[in-house]
């Protein structure tokens, strides 16, 4: 009986071990999977395994047709089980460092191609026999699996593992502060979640990566984004070779609208020992009360197939085959994954995408609006009296207008709508526009305005876009009142900051006056101090740019008392810009002062005041006017980097090209 054993041993070895494609199912169906004694981790910190680098193996490392015990299967490359006297292996197996194929099974290199086809290749941690067509699967159900994650900032928001949502299973890999449930910690937000190296031929094949995506950040491009990075491989040197970005969430907008939705990305060929990585970055620390972004289902794959690797690319609304042992993905017109994804083009429908109970693939369907109009005819109420029209809104729907035509005075043309203004000429009312009422009202002509129609009055901002530049960023007179937008700390006794007249102003009727409003000094008693702080604004990128303001000083000539001070406040930064002593006391003065290392930041200036004592305060005090922010949209022409200097240690200014190039943010 025991021979009988042996023999039958022999013979579902051989079976496991056949090489054959069209045998392989059978033979993965005999590798037994038991969790209670499959190997430890034995990673190292790095996410390497332990076990040494493992090569074809020759015959003496072979899987023994027959065993007496566990330790007859141990392999270089696999611990495997003798049970009824034969061999068996994890199907899958993440701490192994190399695959199993041949017969008898052998130890093969992570990365070596399969005989039968160069894009399915050895990767233990998707098949430890045989070969796989997937380079990398993380569901992030039990951590971050591979993954090294890397804080790029200091802050508190990085990549961790949430249960708050995810795409498949429970878990998630989110960017964010876990306890707040966002990003908006204060300051810039940076970190990269990195793969291990890829294992993968010599010979590499094409490769696509996909992923299932939660965003919501803010949607001004070039803002708060995900990119996917190629990077190159490590090296105890560093990284001789600059990341290549392949994929960002500029492409859709930012948002995927409250859903996850599957990503795509062809990568082509990778070199052996290439990285991926998720870099989450906000760029700065403004604008910033999202939740940030949430990616789950990882897998990076060749485009090769077969019966044992079908074709998925995580898309329900794709249609995935094999062709002759090559994956195609083709698309379904009739279906979507968002409500972005349904446009029928008629605005007076709204387009949703419907889905059902558990489903993340779905239909388009379009509501009727009631009451919308596409053009007068919509409108005819058949009454010769009114002037039928259709009035467009803001997001290109229309509403029915009845404006009266026939009247004997102005009342009787008040078509109650408070944008347009009735008069009435000769028995016929005559209508013109008070006020906008969609966004296309306003347009300027200006390529850098993001034109808005809010409330019938027109707005025209300015965007600040890579390319966008307007030579007066911020200018403050103080000739209308209290400055909008501005910060003025409360005074003290009666002395502060305060907008008040001056005949004396270098330009116009006001300025901007710290002191007594009536008794034009700064006496109040004792100490007193305050601050002036313009509204955040953020700097044209790449032009040389400078703060000019005009300052009277009537204070206390003693270098330690009655401290005037200048400065610029950059996220957490507060960088000095001008001080009392570069100043002189008793006249009008224009001063200026570089600010082209700030290109690109979001800023604002903050002009304080403190007598420091109670003595000698009895003189007029501070005059401010003429607060501006101006630029040459134009960039700074250098030769040497010391040409490109910087005020703030966290902004570093270098000369690229015979131009200043400033990177960095604080």
């Amino acid at each position: 009986m025991r021979s009988l054993a042996r023999a039958m041993a022999i013979a579902l070895t051989a079976l496991v071990a056949c090489s054959d494609s069209s045998d392989r199912a059978d033979a993965d169906a005999r590798a037994e999977v038991d969790p209670d004694t499959s190997p430890a981790d034995t990673s190292d910190a790095d996410g390497d395994t332990a076990r040494p680098d493992v090569a074809d193996a020759d015959a003496g490392d072979a899987a023994p047709a027959e065993c007496e015990v566990d330790l007859d299967c141990r392999l270089p490359c696999a611990e495997g089980r003798c049970l009824d006297g034969r061999c068996t292996y994890a199907a899958a197996d993440p701490t192994a460092s190399g695959c199993l194929d041949g017969e008898p099974l052998a130890c093969v290199a992570p990365g070596a191609p399969s005989p039968a086809s160069a894009c399915l290749f050895c990767n233990p941690h998707a098949a430890l026999i045989g070969y796989s067509n997937v380079a990398l699967a993380e569901t992030f159900e039990v951590g971050a699996g591979r993954l090294l994650i890397e804080k790029l900032t200091p802050s508190s928001a990085s990549w961790t593992i949430s249960s708050r949502r995810a795409g498949d299973g429970e878990r998630s890999l989110y960017f964010g502060d876990a306890a707040l449930g966002t990003y908006d910690v204060g300051e810039r937000a940076a970190a990269r979640a990195v793969t291990p190296p890829i294992a993968l031929p010599a010979d590499p094949p094409e490769l696509t990566v996909g992923f299932q995506l939660f965003a919501d950040t803010e949607e001004t491009p070039g803002f708060d984004r995900l990119q996917l990075l190629v990077l190159p491989p490590a090296s105890g040197d560093g990284d001789a070779v600059a990341p290549v970005v392949v994929w960002s969430s500029d492409e859709i907008g930012g948002t995927t609208h409250g859903e996850f939705l599957p990503i795509a990305v062809a990568l082509g060929p990778l070199a052996p020992g290439q990285r991926l990585a998720f870099e989450a970055d906000s760029i700065d620390g403004i604008i910033n009360g999202f939740e940030g972004f949430y990616i789950d289902s990882v897998r990076l794959f060749s485009g090769c197939c077969d019966a044992e690797h079908p074709c998925d690319d995580g898309n329900p609304c794709t249609d995935d085959a094999c062709s002759e042992g090559l994956c195609t993905f083709t698309a379904r017109a009739s279906c979507c994954l968002s409500d972005g994804d349904c446009d029928d083009g008629d605005p007076c429908s709204d387009d949703a995408c419907q889905r059902a109970a558990g489903e993340r693939g779905g239909a388009c369907v379009s509501i009727p609006r009631p009451d919308c109009c596409a053009g007068a005819s919509d409108c005819d109420d058949g009454d010769p009296c009114t002037e039928d029209a259709c009035l467009t809104e803001a997001d290109g729907a229309g509403r029915c207008r009845q404006a009266p035509l026939c009247c004997a005075s102005d009342t009787a043309c008040d078509d109650g709508d408070a944008c347009t203004i009735g008069t009435c000429l000769d028995g016929q009312c005559h209508y013109r526009s008070a006020c906008c009422r969609a966004d296309a009202d306003c347009d300027d002509g200006v390529a850098c305005t993001l034109d808005r129609c809010e409330a019938g009055v027109c707005h025209n901002d300015f965007t600040y876009e890579r390319g966008c530049c307007v030579p007066d960023v911020l200018s403050e007179r103080f000739d209308a009142g209290a400055p909008g937008g501005w910060n003025l700390s409360p005074p003290a006794n009666n002395v502060g900051w305060r907008v008040h007249p001056n005949p004396s102003a270098p330009s116009g009727t006001h300025v901007l006056y710290y002191g007594h409003p009536t008794l034009n000094f700064y006496e109040s008693g004792g100490r007193n101090s305050g601050t002036a702080t313009t509204p955040l604004v953020r700097l044209p990128d790449g032009v040389e740019l400078k703060l000019s303001f005009q300052v009277l000083l009537d204070v206390e000539d003693n270098p330690q008392r009655d401290l005037f001070a200048v400065e610029a406040l950059i996220g957490q930064a507060v960088v000095p810009l001008v001080g009392k002593a570069e100043l002189t006391l008793g006249r009008w003065q224009e001063v200026q002062v570089d600010l082209t290392w700030a290109a690109s930041q979001a800023i604002q200036i903050r002009f304080s005041f403190d007598s420091v004592d109670g003595a000698q305060n009895t003189t007029r005090g501070v005059l401010l006017d003429d607060v501006r922010l101006l630029s040459t949209c134009l960039p700074r022409r250098c030769g040497l980097d010391a040409e490109c200097g910087s005020r703030a240690s966290c902004i570093v200014g270098t000369c690229d090209e015979g131009q200043c190039r400033y990177g960095g943010g604080c």
